[in-house]
């Protein structure tokens, strides 16, 4: 059976010694501050942004979670966005942001697309499963089910890819899916 990592299983899991303070003093964590003139395309005011910044993660997931708040569903992708093409990536933006283009309605391409680079992050079969299960989660039954189907391919004498790969072709009525997940 695939190892899981010491502390439980984090595919999505943010750090949180983002910026541990030295003893007796405090970090300095700068503010992330972009106001977007009304009728503004936001994802080029994000890129001019980190174009001419360089925020700390904490700050990007401080300003992620304050807009999130507000419901800013289109600030959080386009900040999110800005922020993969400019180098500063963690595994919990794919997560953030899968559920940020659901909330604002994006297509289900869209959606996919962006669960599926969580796999970049990837450093286990057991990672690999917990993308699978978000998908699956999500409704995106047939990548869930491609996913599983790699995992069972590292992992071929683990039970859980093809205990949820039945389950999900199943859903779908994906006949070589059953087969695959029960021969």
């Amino acid at each position: 059976f695939p190892q899981v990592p010491a502390g439980g299983f984090r595919a999505f899991a943010v750090e949180d010694d983002l910026s541990q303070p030295v003893e007796g003093s405090k970090p300095e964590v700068k503010k992330i501050e972009l106001t977007v003139p009304e009728g503004a395309d936001i994802n080029t005011a994000w890129d001019r942004y980190f174009n001419t910044h360089e925020p700390t993660a904490k700050a990007i997931r401080d300003e992620v979670g304050r807009l999130l708040k507000k419901e800013q569903f289109g600030h959080v992708i386009a900040l999110i966005q800005a922020a993969l093409r400019h180098h500063h990536q963690d595994a919990w933006m794919y997560e953030v942001m899968t559920l940020a283009m659901k909330a604002k309605g994006c297509s289900r391409d869209e959606v996919e697309r962006a669960a599926m680079s969580a796999a970049d992050f990837a450093k286990n079969s057991a990672d690999l499963m917990h993308i699978g299960s978000y998908l699956e989660r999500l409704g995106l039954y047939r990548r869930a089910l491609q996913v599983f189907r790699q995992v069972a391919q590292i992992e071929p004498v683990w039970a859980e890819p093809y205990i949820r790969g039945l389950r999900t072709a199943q859903r779908i009525d994906d006949l070589e899916g059953i087969q695959w997940a029960t021969l």
